[in-house]
């Protein structure tokens, strides 16, 4: 049995795991290179959705969620590109990561928060009585 401090050095299989990724690390810190096309949409994206949710409300949770929700739509963006040049995504590929993609938009509740408010019907009466 190993010691509470004492790191796991190889997986269930026998595998190294010096190369795997930290727990809490997304995609974004270690799988895209920061040079790339890829990181600047994720950048992109991640100012838009923080933007749309508003700066002063998002807590450190979601700003996991909304990096999360970033990663996926590249991914998506990056399945579908693979598809239209025809190396090597699938159909199903494209369909799958998409979805996931915009479920975790979803999950964000973005378009709950910039959905015009309809009016009311007091308010809709009152101006249909005026016209």
């Amino acid at each position: 049995m190993l010691a509470d401090n004492t790191p796991f050095t190889t997986d269930t299989h026998g595998r190294s795991l010096a190369n795997a990724p930290a727990i809490g690390r997304g995609l974004g810190t270690v799988m895209l290179d920061r040079r790339t096309k890829e990181w600047r949409r994720r950048a992109e994206l991640i100012a838009l959705f923080t933007t749309a949710i508003g700066r002063d409300n998002v807590s450190a949770i979601l700003a996991g969620q909304i990096e999360a929700a970033a990663e996926l739509a590249v991914v998506a963006e990056m399945t579908r590109a693979a598809f239209m040049a025809g190396s090597g995504a699938t159909a199903d590929d494209v369909v799958r990561t998409a979805n996931q993609a915009q479920r975790a938009e979803k999950a964000l509740g973005i378009a709950a928060r910039t959905k015009p408010q309809k009016p009311s019907l007091e308010a809709y009466l009152s101006g249909a009585a005026a016209a």
